[in-house]
């Protein structure tokens, strides 16, 4: 090989190179990236059609601790499919990929038939570490998603979805997780999260190593609007 042609690849490997970094800085950006197989990684991309995601690691035995042996059998929807990710608008999309399936930080769990059973599961989801609203006609935000259920964000694992960073976030700062970009500040309120249940939360964040302090990540309420 000429020196000429040796100083082409010389090139070609530098600006190689230098778009990986700038496709790592991008991804980040977007959120965190999640490790499949030692040495690779890969950027968000949603669950392909008919398969059906799994619960973030750690987030079951959190829901075990927090509602009982019966607690996954109440998780009715994890990640969305490619043919229906507007169900969630994006907060259910695949957070990262574990043996080749999608594995998912948000999950919805059923609601019991009485109210105050329902706001119970939801104080112990939150005091075991989980990000957790109830999503119905009487909760703050009226009727949102797919009817009455329990939205949940797990925040001891790695994801690759934002936002699922921008929920725990909006929990931190006591806000119900909504499209609320267009509203008052003071309508995003959600009176019910209590200092106890955000350290719990925030304690199953600071589990995963070397991630960005939730307190540095803006919440959701203030990056996403609902139109009418």
């Amino acid at each position: 090989m000429g020196g000429r042609e040796q100083r082409i690849w010389q090139m070609l490997g530098a600006l190689a190179v230098v778009g990986l970094a700038v496709a790592g800085i991008w991804l980040l950006s977007r959120g965190e990236i999640v490790r499949i197989s030692p040495g690779l990684f890969v950027p968000l991309q949603p669950a392909p059609p008919d398969v059906v995601g799994e619960l973030a690691p750690g987030a079951l035995p959190a829901i075990t601790a927090a509602l009982g042996p019966d607690g996954k059998s109440r998780v009715t929807h994890v990640v969305d499919s490619v043919a229906s990710p507007h169900i969630s608008e994006g907060t259910h999309r695949t957070s990262g990929w574990i043996d080749g399936r999608p594995y998912g930080c948000a999950f919805d769990i059923a609601a019991d038939d009485d109210l105050e059973s329902t706001l119970a599961d939801v104080r112990s989801l939150r005091l075991h570490g989980i990000a957790a609203w109830y999503r119905g006609p009487d909760s703050p935000d009226g009727a949102a998603g797919s009817g009455p259920h329990i939205h949940c964000v797990w925040p001891g694992a790695v994801t690759g979805n934002l936002q699922n960073l921008e929920q725990i976030a909006s929990f931190e700062d006591g806000y119900q997780g909504l499209a609320h970009r267009q509203d008052p500040r003071s309508d995003w309120i959600d009176t019910s999260i209590t200092s106890a249940e955000k350290a719990a939360v925030r304690h199953s964040y600071n589990t995963v190593r070397g991630r960005k302090p939730i307190g540095l990540v803006r919440p959701y309420d203030a990056l996403h609007a609902h139109y009418q």
